[in-house]
C-alpha cells in the first residue's frame, strides 16, 4: 500500500513541477517532467495514462535522439492495447536511432516491434526482431557494468522470447529463454527477471 501511495505522491509532485515549468515556459524542463511522470504511470502500470503523458512530452521535443526516445517510450506504452499510434511511434524511433551509439534504445524499440508483430499472430517475425535485439543489448564483458536501463530492456526481451516460442508451441525453445531469464536475474540480482522466467516455465 505504500508503494502505490508513494506512486501517488510522485506524479502529484511531478504535477507541481509541471505547473512551474510551464508558468516560467522552460519547455526542455517539461520535456523531462512528462517523461518522469509517463515513467512513473509505467512504473504503476497504468500505460494508456503513461503514453499521454510521452506524447506531450514529444509534442515538444525537436532534437532528434531526444524524439527517437520519446517515441519509443510512447510506443511501449502502447503496444499492450495494440494501438496502431505505437507501431508508428516504433517505426520513427528506429529510423532516428544508431544501433551503435544508442544500442539498448534501438533494442527496446526493435523488442516493442517485435512485441506488434507477436500479438498480430506473426511470431516467427516477433522472434526475428527479439533475437536481433537480445543480441544487440547483451550484457558487454564480465564485471562491465549495467544500467537499468539496460537490465530492464533484456529481461523484457527475453520473456517477450519465451513467450514468443510458446505461441508457436517450440516450448523446449520457449523453456530455454524461460531460463536464461531465470539466470540473468539470478546473476545481476533481479527478482523480477527470476519470477518472470519461472512464471514462463
Amino acid at each position: 500500500a505504500a508503494q502505490v501511495f508513494a506512486y501517488d505522491e510522485a506524479i502529484a509532485a511531478y504535477g507541481r513541477a509541471l505547473e512551474c515549468a510551464q508558468a516560467l515556459n522552460l519547455p526542455g524542463e517539461q520535456i523531462a517532467i512528462e517523461e518522469s511522470i509517463g515513467g512513473t504511470l509505467l512504473l504503476r502500470g497504468d500505460r494508456v495514462p503513461a503514453s499521454e503523458h510521452f506524447e506531450k512530452a514529444l509534442a515538444l521535443a525537436t532534437k532528434p535522439r531526444e524524439r527517437a526516445r520519446l517515441q519509443s517510450l510512447a510506443a511501449s506504452s502502447l503496444v499492450s492495447n495494440a494501438d496502431p499510434r505505437g507501431l508508428a511511434y516504433v517505426r520513427e524511433a528506429l529510423a532516428g536511432l544508431d544501433p551503435v551509439t544508442d544500442p539498448i534504445e534501438t533494442a527496446d524499440a526493435m523488442a516493442t516491434e517485435g512485441r506488434f508483430h507477436h500479438l498480430a499472430g506473426r511470431h516467427h517475425r516477433a522472434i526475428e526482431l527479439m533475437e536481433q535485439a537480445a543480441a544487440l543489448a547483451a550484457p558487454g564483458p564480465e564485471g562491465a557494468p549495467m544500467t537499468s536501463r539496460q537490465a530492464s530492456t533484456l529481461t523484457t526481451i527475453y520473456s517477450y522470447l519465451a513467450g514468443a516460442h510458446q505461441h508457436l508451441a517450440l516450448f523446449r525453445d520457449a523453456d530455454r529463454w524461460a531460463r536464461v531469464t531465470i539466470e540473468f536475474g539470478e546473476k545481476h540480482g533481479l527478482p523480477l527477471a527470476v519470477a518472470i522466467g519461472y512464471e514462463f516455465l
